[in-house]
């Protein structure tokens, strides 16, 4: 039998009872642990900003061109801001009302042009600046729903939300900036809620409504947070039940007035919301509402996969990247299973207000409205659409690696870093280790982020099914390489890449017509004129109007011999906005080619007024020559020649013109001044 002093020694050698002690004789300085909490508040700022520095130098990428590059509100700067107000998400670029109304992002890209215009790397560096101060008010939000709880727990939660490589389109997509300006809102609304509740002031009260109100300015999923706000002061205050619905009607009511401006904005802007097709959100191709259901289903259970182990990651899962099950897919089971016990679980926990059904709820609550299971909404699936439910997941993992190393109770009796550090070690390191993952990755992807080009070329393989990401590919080589390149084997190479990356895309999705005008343009290029005036007539059936398809196909008529099939587009392309000098040209030569020289004069007329080229001069001169009207013939290639004074192909056009009228000294002339310039060949 173990005497008293055994047993005391016995108790006194366990951990918690360590941690009891030291607890009961430390004496904590509040100004130090203040402090403490400010320094470890910079930190999670900090490994924010470091783990994104190098989306610094990137270029605009994906919607930044409709929101800033090609935006025209954006680009007129402060004086932008008042027609923001009152337009639609997107109408400074496009007229497709997709019944969105988010201002605080343009007005803040405004400020940006006005200051730094057509400056991409500002633009990023205030996202990533953005993305530290949502660490450092996460951190500081954490500190007090749960100031019980070991300085630790929020510290990890905070970093491992920073560091998570699902943020990586968020922070590297400048678009996205409607995605942290709404999160640090909400994030000051509950703060400033946690402060009134410790002071009582109705100031503080107000401010917070205030800043919910703007939150909804930056963002429509904001109206959940309706829901989150009462919950968290259900799960982590002692607050009356009458003075939480009070704050829950409060939050309410300016979310009332945020849709009366929201609906009053969109039905004044002369354009009617548009239909949502299979290309917006893949779902919409299903055939039954029960195979939606199933593949949303499906969906959801992939969000909670890339939340475990985010990768790969692609800015793009449209149609066919996921395509549509039903309920007898084992996936889909299982999705569905995970789900139910989820909520079974939160259900059976939440009197207990425990913290794994706080961070369920929460999660299910901030993925509703982009779920597809309620209502479809403009895209299938996206990584972007995580970035706050994101947090519940964070919690959960914050949670587990705390409990797990006995340092979720531990006291906060730190005086200071190094105490902080001491006491925590055996958590810190497993953190460290999942970090450093996480930070390898998101460093890593934002290479992706850099640009149009680079982020469609490496995508591709993570998005294999996607007809979008194969025809995105196809179209930036064909921009950023294809279509400059000067070699002709390197050109021809370039577009076998293209015409294969569009044919992909055609095999994934044959009903779009989408591809089919790049399609036309790359087969042109490629040589195959009877593929480029197949994809052309497809197109035009699709759109009638198209005068840059008319063209391509005027052109590849014109290269396939069919000359008046050419004139027929090429006038239509002329006709209809379409009046470019090339578009003259090529009329020009399928007039002369049908003998017609007197349009073919009109055509080449033009294509010089357009612009006065060496090459315009000489068909204009040779359309003269053949119209036998060879005076205007000769003045021309005399222009011509002026132009280039050493070109003997001119020189000899002109002797043969002097010839043709029967002139044998100039025609002499200019024979010898083109065999001259030909070294005397």
């Amino acid at each position: 039998m173990k005497s008293k002093n055994e047993t005391k020694q016995s108790k006194q050698s366990n951990p918690k009872a360590t941690a009891d002690k030291r607890t009961a004789t430390t004496i904590i300085n509040p100004n130090a642990l203040k402090n403490l909490k400010l320094i470890l508040g910079i930190i999670v700022a900090v490994f924010g900003l470091l783990i994104y520095v190098n989306t610094f130098h990137h270029n605009y990428c994906l919607d930044d061109v409709a929101v800033i590059k090609g935006n025209k509100f954006t680009q007129k700067g402060l004086a932008g801001i008042p027609t923001m107000l009152h337009t639609f998400y997107w109408q400074g670029y496009w007229s497709a009302n997709a019944g969105l109304y988010r201002p605080l992002s343009m007005i803040m890209f405004a400020i940006e042009w006005q200051f730094f215009p057509a400056s991409p790397h500002i633009y990023h560096i205030v996202n990533v600046i953005l993305y530290a101060f949502i660490g450092f008010l996460l951190f500081s939000f954490l500190t007090k729903i749960f100031p019980k709880a070991n300085l630790i727990f929020p510290f990890v939660v905070s970093l491992l939300f920073m560091g998570h490589p699902i943020h990586t389109e968020v922070v590297a997509n400048i678009k996205s900036a409607d995605e942290l300006l709404s999160f640090i809102f909400f994030l000051l609304t509950v703060i400033n809620l946690w402060n009134y509740f410790s002071n009582a002031k109705n100031s503080t009260l107000y401010t917070a409504i205030a800043c919910f109100f703007i939150a909804l300015f930056a963002k429509e999923s904001v109206m959940t947070y309706l829901l989150v706000i009462p919950l968290m002061i259900f799960y982590f205050t002692s607050v009356p039940f009458v003075k939480n619905r009070n704050i829950f009607f409060m939050l309410l009511g300016v979310t009332i007035v945020f849709l009366v401006i929201h609906e009053a904005v969109l039905a004044t802007v002369g354009s009617s919301k548009i239909t949502y097709s299979y290309l917006d959100n893949s779902l919409v191709a299903a055939k039954s509402f029960g195979d939606r259901l199933a593949t949303a289903i499906f969906m959801m259970g992939k969000y909670i996969l890339l939340l475990i182990v985010p990768y790969p990651m692609s800015y793009d899962y449209s149609f066919n990247q996921i395509p549509i099950t039903n309920f007898t897919d084992v996936k889909v089971i299982g999705s569905f299973l995970l789900y139910v016990g989820m909520v079974v679980y939160a259900i059976m926990n939440f009197k207990k207000k425990t913290l794994i059904s706080f961070a369920i709820i929460f999660y299910l609550i901030t993925m509703a409205l982009v779920s597809n299971v309620a209502i479809l909404i403009g895209s299938t699936f996206a990584e972007r659409f995580l970035f706050v439910p994101s947090l519940g997941f964070c919690l959960l993992i914050g949670l587990l690696i705390t409990k797990a190393t006995n340092t979720y109770s531990l006291k906060n009796t730190f005086n200071g870093i190094g105490d902080f550090i001491t006491a925590n070690v055996k958590v810190l390191l497993p953190v460290a280790a999942l970090l450093a993952i996480y930070s390898f990755t998101t460093i890593d992807r934002n290479k992706d982020w850099k640009d149009d080009y680079t982020l469609m070329i490496h995508d591709v393989a993570n998005a294999p099914n996607s007809g979008r990401t194969h025809y995105n590919k196809g179209t930036e080589v064909m921009n950023v390489y294809a279509m400059l390149e000067t070699d002709p084997a390197k050109k021809k190479a370039l577009f076998d890449t293209v015409v294969k990356e569009f044919e992909i895309a055609m095999r994934i999705d044959p009903i779009s017509p989408t591809p089919l005008q790049n399609m036309a343009v790359a087969y042109y290029y490629q040589g195959n004129y009877p593929k480029s005036i197949e994809c052309s007539k497809k197109m035009i059936a699709a759109e009638p109007n198209n005068a840059g398809m008319h063209l391509y196909l005027g052109k590849a008529s014109f290269r396939n011999k069919d000359y008046p099939a050419a004139i027929e587009h090429l006038n239509y392309g002329l006709a209809h906005g379409d009046n470019t000098e090339e578009a003259n040209t090529f009329l020009g030569g399928a007039y002369l080619a049908l003998h017609d020289y007197g349009h073919a004069v009109n055509c080449y007329k033009m294509a010089v007024q357009l612009n006065k080229t060496t090459m315009n001069l000489m068909n204009l001169g040779s359309a003269y020559g053949n119209a036998n009207d060879f005076q205007n013939a000769v003045e021309t290639f005399k222009r011509a020649l002026e132009m280039n004074p050493n070109d003997a192909q001119i020189m000899y056009y002109i002797g043969i013109t002097y010839q043709t009228m029967g002139d044998k000294v100039n025609a002499q002339l200019f024979l010898d001044k083109a065999k001259a310039a030909q070294g005397g060949k």
